[in-house]
């Protein structure tokens, strides 16, 4: 078997493995046109793929962005040098798509992606869904960053005793360990036991100590919760999440989100849309609305483009305060008391596949994952759809459109 034979064969697995057929029905060897190690070309006929445009007959922008980062995403797992990391070190963000033109019936549609390393471990992703090359349309595109992380390594007693030696070996200041920034309450008697940090101190030189970055909380701010680390349900702490500004780095991203729970069906007119977009001064782009499938009158899903590094650091900033699992909640939106809120866009398939996961971590709030790393690891949606009672929890909030929506495109795929 020649390079370029292997490479297509190993394509088509990786893609089949990652479930490109819940979005392109008539996916087959075939399908893959071209490989190279920084390149994967795959093809499909629009009637092949999934029609999930709630208002009218069509694909939704969402399914050809999922297919995008796909092709981008398996191009990175084609690489030799790639980290053989399990799927949760794997971790792909920065997700962004721009639509530009709705593809025709009859047309093939190509989906180009591409990938682009750096020397600092985050390696940036890149697609285009195009017709015909020949034709010169092109649909949209799209980006995305990710690295791969090896598997921590474990702490036996002889590096723990070779640790201590270590420290005891330097000097007064070093032997003093950097402060670690803990939610209030949680404070360890080791820490309460620690010397307040002297003026000479209090501001340690970078060269020496990497805990140069290290804050010191005063009084007044010690029973406000980190932003950096959040308390979790049920008193531990959540799970740690990394801030990023795209107008500190320079970059021209755009990025689409979405805001769940709309009452009015036209945004020109919503009080509520105008309200949060002012509240957290976005100018959007791109707007399109989709019903809600629930059982509560009146819930859209209003999908926007952000379209400057600026606005999409301070819609990032703004989802940072919510958990998921409160507001993907099927009776938090079916609650006639419930408002509006904002995350990053999800196709309406997706955000019902997140109902019931959010369900599953109502039961079980020790189970501290966060919501991307769920939705990659179908065994967390086998479980929660696998709980009879959970099962009818949340289908009763879904109206028909939902439950339909749920047996064809959720249940039928998800394993046994």
């Amino acid at each position: 078997m020649s390079a370029a034979a292997d490479l297509e064969k190993k394509a088509y697995k990786l893609l089949k493995a990652q479930d490109v057929t819940d979005f392109i029905w008539g996916f087959n060897p075939s399908s893959v046109v071209e490989v190279q190690r920084h390149k994967l070309v795959i093809r499909a006929k629009v009637e092949d793929l999934k029609m999930d445009r709630m208002n009218g007959v069509g694909v939704s922008t969402h399914t050809l962005s999922f297919l995008g980062h796909l092709v981008s995403k398996t191009v990175y797992q084609l690489q030799p040098t790639r980290i053989e990391a399990d799927k949760k070190k794997v971790v792909q963000n920065h997700l962004t798509y721009t639509h530009l033109n709705d593809p025709s019936p009859g047309e093939e549609v190509f989906i180009i992606g591409t990938v682009l390393h750096s020397q600092n471990g985050i390696h940036q992703l890149q697609f285009c869904v195009e017709s015909d090359p020949k034709k010169n349309v092109i649909f949209g595109t799209g980006s995305s960053s990710i690295a791969a992380f090896p598997p921590k390594p474990s702490v036996t007693a002889s590096s723990t005793r070779e640790t201590v030696k270590e420290k005891n070996s330097r000097d007064g200041y070093s032997q003093t360990e950097a402060p670690t920034l803990l939610p209030s309450g949680h404070a360890t008697s080791s820490s309460s036991a620690a010397p307040r940090p002297t003026a000479t101190t209090s501001q340690p030189e970078p060269a020496k100590t990497p805990a140069a970055t290290s804050l010191a909380v005063s009084s007044s701010q010690a029973g406000r919760p980190s932003i950096l680390r959040r308390p979790g349900t049920n008193g531990s702490p959540a799970a740690k999440r990394r801030r990023v500004s795209f107008a500190e780095n320079g970059g021209s991203e755009k990025k689409t989100y979405m805001i769940v729970g709309i009452r009015q069906r036209q945004t020109a007119n919503s009080k509520e849309f105008e309200k949060m977009m002012k509240e957290m001064g976005v100018s959007p782009a791109n707007v399109s609305i989709e019903a809600l499938p629930v059982t509560r009158r009146r819930c859209f899903v209003v999908y926007f483009t952000a379209t400057t590094p600026e606005e999409c650091s301070k819609v990032d900033n703004f989802i940072e305060n919510r958990r998921w699992h409160e507001f993907l909640n099927v009776v938090y939106l079916c609650s006639e008391e419930s408002k509006p809120f904002v995350w990053k866009a999800m196709p309406i398939p997706t955000i019902i596949e997140s109902l019931f996961l959010s369900q599953r971590m109502v039961q079980n709030p020790q189970e501290d994952h966060d919501l991307e790393a769920q939705l990659m690891d179908k065994q967390f949606l086998r479980l929660a759809t696998s709980d009879a009672s959970l099962k009818e929890e949340v289908l009763s909030g879904l109206n028909s459109k939902g439950k339909a929506l749920f047996k064809k495109q959720i249940e039928s795929h998800t394993p046994k």
